[in-house]
């Protein structure tokens, strides 16, 4: 009976245990476990928050494990996602709207700013919200654990927030700047410059404050969410996996194939289209995962792309640390232009002939593209620097920022993106003449959605 009563006790410790683990790694108890904590609200991963990002990053199990798992353990976890994606966005709305109104933008200058890993928010711009925060995310977990229609609260205040970000006054300054090409290109370009603003997908920067806007992040989002769960997890296990697979084939023996090539072929070769592998390499290539609106419209697909990110960020760096002239299929470069700028780039090249554009054209809006990037990345900081800005300044300052690799990266970046579409696409895929109207080039997540809905007040 004594043995009976013990084997009780130690599995109503071990299940309380396991409840405590799960409260500490939702983000809907940061406020408790974490209130003095100067990352409080999480820069790299403000909605899983400090402990759950941890958590998947350094698991060193397959990421569909981790999710698997994560899921498994804490049934709850998508809901709370979703409420603390609510809490985030409560928080930054007011300061977000207040950046966009400013004439004067602050930007992320290393010498000013402390960098807690690259693209990642500042804590500078995170530490004054924390008061906030801690007040919204308990709201949260105390008032909305319980409703059923959380799903729908979390979308329409994400979308909100977005739509908030793409009516920023810096936007509409590029905006301005495209309108005004129109009337210097020929007509037949109008399309063109619609097209790239939609690919680019310009919005405010705040609150990464990295440059004046974040360029190509949320269209890849959204294309990646228009795939079903399924087949998404699916392509980023086949491409994670092949990636994975040449690193060991690379620790034994010099291969012939380079590192993107190889894994291109095994998804091809899976039935996945060349357009949906370059959204995948250019999402997996970044500095940041940088999702927060994804997780209203879609907890467990934003799950799932987190988890992968962090595994192929630190392929990544393996990478270009010990196989640089290993990654690039059709290219010896000498200095690191960021594989994200070549991936980006071939998803433009390959996007925009996609539409009906000649090869020539993509691969001239694909370097164009980075060209612009590069120099408005340098005006930037120039315009940061204290003295007179002499040449020698400004030369100085575009070797630093890699301004002749990026450039090399949107060339040939360019030249891949659209030689793997036009050898691996259908045929039935490829348009004759595709038009495209100017209504079919809004943001894809923002057309469908309806505010007339009582939680637009949240925010």
């Amino acid at each position: 009976m004594k043995k009976k009563t013990l084997l009780t006790v130690l599995f109503s410790l071990s299940i309380l245990s396991l409840a405590y683990a799960q409260e500490e790694l939702s983000p809907l108890y940061a406020d408790i476990y974490l209130e003095d904590d100067e990352r409080l609200i999480e820069p790299t991963s403000p909605i899983l928050g400090k402990n759950l990002v941890a958590h998947i990053r350094y698991d060193k199990r397959h990421p569909k494990d981790v999710v698997s798992d994560l899921l498994e353990k804490n049934p709850n976890l998508l809901k709370e996602l979703q409420l603390s994606s609510i809490a985030y966005f409560k928080t930054l709305i007011n300061p977000l709207n207040e950046y966009c109104a400013s004439e004067q933008k602050e930007e992320a200058n290393d010498k000013r700013i402390g960098v807690v890993e690259m693209a990642a928010i500042p804590l500078v711009v995170l530490d004054p919200l924390h008061g906030d925060y801690i007040k919204n995310v308990s709201e949260m977990r105390n008032n909305y654990v319980e409703k059923t229609d959380i799903p729908n609260m979390a979308n329409i205040v994400a979308t909100k927030y977005q739509k908030s970000r793409y009516d920023c006054n810096v936007v509409k300054k590029l905006n301005e700047i495209e309108n005004k090409a129109k009337k210097y290109l020929p007509k037949r370009l109008d399309r063109l410059v619609d097209l790239h603003n939609k690919i680019s997908s310009p919005e405010a920067a705040y609150p990464r404050i990295q440059f004046s806007i974040n360029g190509f992040t949320q269209y890849v989002y959204d294309e990646l969410y228009k795939l079903d769960t399924t087949k998404l997890s699916n392509l980023l296990k086949t491409i994670y996996d092949a990636q994975v697979e040449w690193l060991d084939l690379r620790e034994k023996n010099p291969i012939q194939t380079r590192f993107i090539s190889h894994f291109e072929n095994k998804a091809i070769a899976q039935g996945f289209l060349p357009r949906d592998i370059l959204l995948v390499l250019a999402y997996s290539t970044r500095n940041m995962s940088s999702l927060d609106v994804q997780y209203g419209y879609d907890s467990h697909k934003a799950l799932i792309l987190e988890a992968y990110f962090w595994k192929f960020r630190e392929i990544r760096d393996v990478m270009s640390e010990k196989y640089f002239p290993d990654i690039f299929p059709d290219v010896n470069m000498r200095q690191n232009p960021g594989i994200y700028h070549y991936a980006t780039a071939s998803l433009l090249a390959c996007e925009v002939r996609l539409n009906g554009f000649t090869g020539a054209m993509a691969r001239i809006v694909a370097l164009g593209n980075k060209i612009g990037y590069k120099v408005h990345k340098l005006i930037g900081e120039i315009s940061g620097q204290e003295g007179k800005k002499s040449l020698k300044k400004i030369s100085q300052t575009a070797k630093k920022q890699g301004f002749g690799p990026g450039v090399d990266a949107g060339k040939h970046g360019g030249k891949h993106g659209l030689r793997f579409c036009r050898k691996f696409t259908p045929k039935n895929l490829w348009p004759s003449k595709n038009k495209i109207s100017k209504e079919n080039l809004t943001n894809s997540i923002l057309d469908d959605e309806d505010l007339s809905d009582e939680y637009e007040d949240l925010i």
